[in-house]
């Protein structure tokens, strides 16, 4: 994934939640010039189905397409992988077992248990010969596990030590609330976890993510080492584009 966006010593890539979930957005973020965006099925009411036209988008411009499946769930990551998406967020990961299993269901045997057919998008509706198939899906697929409270935080260490992982996102607003002070999330408490979580992540040579709002949040994720920045969504940057214009009016 493209990196063109720096702040100190570290460059990022920097892409948006998609809450309006339509191809026309991600053709609207693709032009705009970011590195990528996220199609959030968490917290949206988006579907594998509407989510086909968005993925094809995302290939015409050549923007990754992260996905955000709401569960840890055998069919979300079927439905989201069989249509040739490579990079999958998965919410609300504790421990390693939660990392395992996520590892297991998002990759085919030897290395996983992710259910096969060879005649979806991904396979090239049986054009790809399987064994390339399998093997390269198991190569390209990336996820991004999200550390979203106190029990993640404090298992950081057993979770990046599950082969295979690239990429390890905060969750910060999730994270404010476990330790009690929601929507505060860069309280002492909260900042002393994430970083916490950066120092292990980085050290071990993972990825590291994390959301913001903010572009303020965006330089403290900078300086945390965060390669990986999800920066508030579509529907944020329409309403503040709309509200700065009408304040130059008024």
């Amino acid at each position: 994934m493209q990196r063109s966006h720096a702040y100190g010593g570290t460059s990022f890539s920097l892409g948006p939640f998609i809450k309006c979930p339509h191809p026309e957005m991600v053709e609207v973020l693709a032009r705009g010039g970011f590195d990528f965006a996220v199609a959030d099925m968490e917290h949206t009411p988006l579907e594998p189905a509407a989510l086909y036209p968005m993925v094809l988008a995302a290939e015409l411009y050549g923007m990754p397409l992260v996905v955000r499946i709401p569960l840890r769930n055998e069919m979300y990551f079927k439905k989201v992988l069989d249509l040739g998406v490579r990079y999958v967020q998965v919410p609300f990961v504790q421990t390693a077992a939660d990392a395992e299993e996520a590892m297991r269901l998002s990759h085919f045997s030897p290395e996983g248990g992710r259910g096969l057919c060879r005649f979806v998008r991904a396979a090239g509706f049986s054009d790809v010969p399987k064994d390339n198939y399998m093997r390269g899906a198991n190569e390209d697929v990336r996820l991004v596990l999200q550390i979203e409270d106190h029990v993640g935080v404090d298992n950081i260490e057993a979770i990046t030590s599950v082969p295979g992982i690239d990429t390890v996102f905060i969750g910060p607003w999730d994270l404010s609330a476990s330790y009690g002070v929601p929507g505060d999330v860069w309280n002492p408490i909260v900042a002393e976890a994430m970083q916490k979580v950066a120092t292990l992540v980085t050290g071990k040579g993972l990825r590291l993510g994390a959301f913001t709002d903010t572009a303020e949040g965006v330089r403290r994720l900078a300086d945390l080492g965060a390669t990986l920045i999800e920066y508030g969504s579509d529907l944020q940057l329409a309403y503040q584009g709309g509200a700065a214009l009408r304040a130059s009016f008024s």
